[in-house]
């Protein structure tokens, strides 16, 4: 374009020159030279214009079709990317669920881990300071034995000091006086040979030499066997004085363990019972509290008292202590049975409860089991359909989960209405249903495993206190409920007695109502 530019400008420098000659106008030819020159300069132009605009048209092509490829790789890009963040987010996610998972689960046996061992930290002192309780008493009975011991023996030298003493008196005159083959023997010695000879049953080869004293003053040889011989028997009668007196300890020997080794049971062949004390048990519960023992002659049987159940929470169960000082005694003994029950195991029953067969098999088939009352006390003096449970006889394996969700259950309740509630709510029968139908654990499978016995194993007769308000009842309503529960009262006035029935309640309640006891006796004079 320069050159050209340039040209243009020495064609337009002479065109000038010759205006200029011909006094600056230029003649038609000259015009139209020029308009011909400018045309041609315009075309070339356009013309270069036109093939810049052809390869500026082409590289945007080229450009749009780079910019669209290059689209379509990002979006197959982003699409793919896009799908490996999903993946990689649900595995996220996923992983995130099972690593909560874990973590609950960690922590839940974590706190598992934490109670055992703090219940096994607490059952060690307890163990510990029952066996240094019963190291003291046994050192204590040592040194006393050893006392008895010792006086004994002095006594019993003294005494054998004496009669040698008198003995030697005796046969002072004879002591000196026997030989023995080219040398003296002292007597005592041969007294001794003669004597064990005897008591060994066997020849004696003893033989008394002649006496140099007068004949009525020489002992015979039988009578001197005869005195030593009885000394010997004095003193074996004195070791046995001993020995007896050791024996004959007032000291009463408690198993440590209170387990008995069944084998062939899932729940140990234990009883257990409760009072207030030992000492003032109404004497109307003793035929049926030995009912226990007769038919179970080779089970353990274990009594309880108020002392002994506050002592179980402050030893074992510190976290239900504040409950259990401050609710009342008969809802003391509630916890308790639940706690023995988690403890050791075993059967809980009533001291009202009579025992009519026994329960071996009860134990062999199941890990737990409860019991339901009669159907007529909650249809007649509850209105409802269902079977109310009892918790005056039960049994189950130690360590099972169903009693410490009942304490817990318990312990609850009283911290939300600390004693609002009466016992029956608040420890008794109705907290043991309430916790039976709550939703069971997922985690542990031991909790579905708790059996319901029908009202026909334990409760074949009905609270007959109780039997004129269901008669009342039988009066005033109508509906179907109350129609079968009146006519099995007709049926049954004695009580359903079935071959399931392994024992009956007697229902005296005594801490629900007035009950007439005016005769009491100790827990020895029962057994």
């Amino acid at each position: 374009m320069g050159p050209k530019k340039e040209k243009k400008g020495k064609k337009a420098k002479e065109k000038k020159d010759d205006g200029a000659e011909n006094g600056g106008v230029l003649s038609p030819e000259e015009q139209a030279k020029l308009f011909q020159s400018a045309n041609r300069s315009l075309q070339m132009q356009l013309a270069e214009r036109h093939e810049i605009t052809v390869k500026t048209l082409e590289s945007k092509r080229e450009l749009q079709e780079r910019v669209a490829d290059l689209q379509k790789d990002f979006e197959q890009e982003r699409k793919e990317t896009f799908g490996i963040t999903q993946d990689m987010t649900r595995q996220y996610k996923s992983m995130q669920e099972e690593l909560l998972n874990r973590v609950n689960t960690l922590e839940n046996t974590n706190t598992e881990l934490r109670d055992q061992l703090e219940l096994a930290r607490v059952n060690f002192e307890a163990m510990k300071h029952d066996k240094d309780r019963v190291i003291a008493a046994k050192n204590l009975e040592v040194q006393e034995l050893k006392a008895k011991m010792e006086e004994m023996a002095q006594e019993f030298g003294d005494m054998l000091k004496e009669t040698l003493d008198k003995m030697r008196e005796r046969i002072e005159i004879t002591n000196t006086s026997f030989e023995n083959d080219g040398g003296s023997l002292p007597m005592m010695r041969r007294l001794e040979d003669c004597a064990l000879s005897h008591l060994s049953h066997r020849r004696s080869s003893c033989q008394m030499p002649a006496a140099r004293v007068p004949v009525d003053a020489r002992p015979s040889a039988p009578r001197l066997r005869g005195v030593f011989l009885a000394l010997i028997s004095l003193s074996v009668a004195s070791l046995l004085v001993v020995s007896s007196r050791m024996g004959a300890s007032p000291h009463l020997k408690t198993p440590h363990k209170l387990l008995v080794a069944t084998e062939d049971a899932a729940i140990p062949h234990l009883i257990h019972q409760s009072w207030k004390n030992v000492h003032r048990i109404p004497t109307r519960f003793h035929p049926w509290m030995r009912s226990w023992v007769d038919l179970h002659p080779t089970w353990t049987y274990v009594f309880w008292t108020d002392e002994d159940n506050l002592r179980l929470f402050e030893r074992l169960y510190p976290r239900y202590l504040h409950v259990a000082k401050a609710v009342r005694k008969v809802s003391l003994a509630d916890m308790a049975r639940y706690a023995l029950l988690h403890h050791v195991g075993g059967l809980y029953v009533d001291a009202d409860f009579e025992c009519l067969q026994a329960f071996d098999d009860l134990h062999r088939d199941n890990r737990i089991f409860l019991s339901s009352e009669p159907l007529v006390h909650s249809v007649l003096l509850e209105k409802s359909t269902e079977a109310a449970l009892c918790n005056a006889l039960m049994a189950s394996a130690p360590g099972h989960p169903f009693w410490l969700r009942v304490l817990d259950n318990i312990k609850d309740k009283f911290d939300r209405e600390r004693l609002k509630s009466d016992a029956v709510e608040l420890t008794g029968p109705r907290m043991v249903k309430q916790t039976y139908l709550s939703p069971k654990s997922p985690v542990n499978s031991e909790e579905s495993d708790v059996v319901v016995l029908p009202s026909e194993f334990f409760y074949p007769e009905v609270a007959y206190w109780n039997v004129e308000s269901m008669e009342k009842a039988c009066r005033q309503r109508h509906d179907d409920a109350a129609k079968e529960a009146c006519k099995w009262l007709q049926l049954f006035p004695q009580g359903e007695f079935t071959n399931n029935t392994h024992a009956t309640h007697h229902w005296q309640c005594t801490w629900c109502r007035d009950a007439h006891l005016d005769a009491f006796g100790s827990l020895r004079s029962i057994f």
